[in-house]
């Protein structure tokens, strides 16, 4: 979009002649569904426009995509090296985390060169870091500034090849040497699989590449970050790509392709019941279909999901009879057998007894692609061996155990394992499983708030010892927001 500042107005037109026209402007460039990247803006009167459309209505990133864009012309470089020190200074501030995302090549950061001053000086250190080395030398190159040049030198010996996951401020070597299993297997791999498919789609949306692949891509992204043991995070993912999608004419088409339709209710299927039991429980189900209400009016809330957080909401509260609780698996079983997931076996024998062969089968069918029904229907069996209506012997108990330290170890809240859980199980477990269950459960006891603060900053260096595995989980979990969860 080429910015044209209106000079047709006569010259003895009159003062609010000339405002109205420039509100149309503002009006009109602030409602367009342009990139920012595109706009090309060719005088400093057109600069000057945007400002007042953009940075002043709270949407300065637009404002410095659109400079970052036309500053390979000398004009808009002057007008911006003379605009007031808040302008600059914010775009300089922007630049460090679009240059790592959005990848420039060297020559679109010529610039650097024309704006550097001493007075600027303390923004480029950041700025330099975010160079890949073939940037940092193109820049050397062509700069004459003493000190710029030490700053260009310094990072070019810290710079990788490739931006890689620097702008996530992460090693990959160090990352994926670490044993942290969970759920979905080792999570720094799945972690890094996440950290790769979200800056790609981050990269999509400020080049404005839109349609059906980008929206694929966004949903890889999405169970990546699943599967890494964020639940909230890929929650605002899938939020704010239907957002995106549903509220621009020209995208709503995507939502509606059968097969990114049908994709994306899959995804969503998986994790908002899973936030659901995390953040509500026990009133998971009625979040669950609030969440649905609320942010996606477009796809109903799928029922053998809302029948199973009703069941863990009854297996949570106080006053369910043991008739009560069958009924409600039951029920949860049909509706999933009406989904279409598969063939399964009656949960229940003929005596109304649960066959744990069979709820097992079905836990290790849907524990990846169904999870918060999977570990429903642990609970269930803990509630009803509780309840003296189903007598675990030590297999069982053992293979109840392994499934709540995996979930755990997914995601480290309490909902997945604690005091009462461990309880119940670890009579009827081999010592080697009692001794790995009391140190899981001494540490999580231990490591509440004010120790792991104590600890992170008194003694950061236990948390990176290869055996301090069980520390690292807890970590992770405080800073997901989900440790000490619990029902």
């Amino acid at each position: 979009m080429v910015m044209i500042f209106n000079s047709g107005l006569a010259v003895d037109a009159g003062l609010f002649d000339i405002w109205q026209q420039e509100l149309a402007e503002r009006h009109q460039i602030r409602y367009s569904e342009l990139n920012p990247a595109d706009m090309v803006i060719n005088q400093p009167e057109e600069a000057e426009l945007l400002v007042r459309a953009w940075f002043y209505n709270g949407r300065s990133r637009d404002l410095y995509i659109a400079l970052f864009h036309n500053l390979h012309k000398m004009a808009i470089i002057k007008w911006l090296v003379q605009s007031p020190a808040a302008m600059i200074q914010g775009f300089l501030q922007f630049l460090p985390g679009y240059i790592l995302i959005y990848r420039p090549r060297p020559v679109q950061l010529q610039f650097l060169i024309h704006l550097y001053s001493d007075d600027l000086a303390a923004y480029y250190p950041a700025i330099a870091k975010s160079l890949d080395k073939e940037s940092c030398k193109y820049l050397l190159s062509r700069s004459a500034n003493a000190s710029l040049r030490r700053l260009l030198k310094t990072a070019l010996q810290t710079a990788g090849p490739e931006h890689g996951l620097a702008c996530f401020g992460l090693d990959p070597k160090r990352l994926s040497a670490q044993d942290f299993a969970g759920l979905y297997g080792k999570k720094n791999q799945n972690l890094l699989k996440a950290l790769d498919s979200v800056a790609d789609c981050v990269r999509y949306r400020l080049k404005h590449v839109y349609g059906i692949g980008p929206f694929m891509n966004n949903l890889a992204a999405v169970e990546a970050v699943f599967a890494s043991g964020l639940v909230i995070d890929s929650l605002a993912i899938l939020l704010d790509l239907y957002e995106d999608y549903a509220e621009k004419p020209n995208l709503a088409g995507v939502l509606e392709d059968e097969q990114a339709a049908r994709r994306f209710a899959r995804v969503l299927r998986k994790v908002a019941p899973v936030y659901a039991m995390l953040e509500h429980a026990p009133a998971a189900a009625a979040a669950y279909r609030a969440l649905h209400e609320r942010y996606f009016p477009g796809i109903p809330p799928s029922a053998s999901a809302y029948a199973s957080l009703e069941l863990m909401d009854q297996l949570l509260s106080t006053n369910q009879s043991v008739a009560a609780v069958k009924a409600a698996v039951k029920l949860w079983h049909r509706q999933i057998l009406l989904e279409g997931y598969g063939e399964h076996e009656p949960l229940f024998n003929h005596s109304d007894h649960l066959d744990m062969l069979a709820l097992k089968t079905l836990v290790n069918d849907l524990r990846l692609s169904q999870p918060q029904e999977a570990f429903t229907l642990i609970l269930a069996a803990l509630w009803l061996d509780q309840h003296h209506a189903l007598g675990l012997d030590s297999a069982n108990a053992l293979w109840i155990f392994t499934q709540c330290r995996d979930f755990w170890c997914w995601v480290p809240s309490q909902v997945f394992f604690n005091a009462q859980i461990w309880s119940q199980l670890r009579t009827m477990l081999p010592e080697e499983s009692r001794q790995e269950g009391d140190r899981l459960l001494t540490r999580i006891q231990e490591m509440q708030d004010d120790v792991l603060q104590s600890d992170l900053k008194q003694r950061p260096d236990l948390f990176k010892q290869p055996q301090r595995i069980i520390e690292r989980h807890i970590l992770a979990g405080a800073f997901l927001g989900v440790f000490g969860n619990e029902c």
